[in-house]
């Protein structure tokens, strides 16, 4: 369901990006992603090829296009279908968690890691009594509720 939703979504953000970049120029476009012509770029706007997420940390490697997939356009991340936790699909996660920025997919990351897993070097000892209060809290609230 979402995954549909997000190849859309990426697919009509790679057309503005080309739009912005090379004022809808797609074989310049694909040049400038290191490709020798625009028939890749051609194929993943028909669909025949999905929007990967290497294509696009690729594209937003390109001076003046960070965010511009993971935050849509650079100011909003992709508006996705309101969903319940506790009636969510692992796919339907999946999709969100790809749909999400990167800082966004680092935090999921930090939450849903191991305690044999080493902490990332990036999480600061307050970022990680935040994440860890807000832990207790859920599960305080879930033992509430039972």
């Amino acid at each position: 369901m979402n995954e549909a939703h997000i190849a859309q979504q990426r697919r009509e953000l790679l057309s503005k990006a080309i739009d912005h970049l090379t004022h809808g120029d797609r074989s310049a476009f694909g040049r400038r992603l290191g490709f020798k012509d625009g028939a890749f770029i051609r194929q993943m706007l028909n669909g025949s090829r999905a929007v990967s997420e290497k294509t696009i940390r690729h594209i937003e490697s390109i001076p003046g296009m960070r965010g511009w997939f993971t935050q849509a356009e650079g100011n909003e991340p992709p508006t996705l279908p309101p969903v319940h936790v506790a009636d969510a699909s692992p796919d339907d996660i999946a999709a969100r968690y790809h749909a999400s920025s990167v800082p966004m997919q680092r935090l999921v990351e930090l939450v849903l890691r191991q305690p044999s897993e080493p902490v990332p070097e990036w999480a600061t000892p307050a970022l990680l009594s935040v994440v860890t209060a807000g832990l207790v809290l859920a599960q305080e609230l879930d033992a509430k509720k039972k």
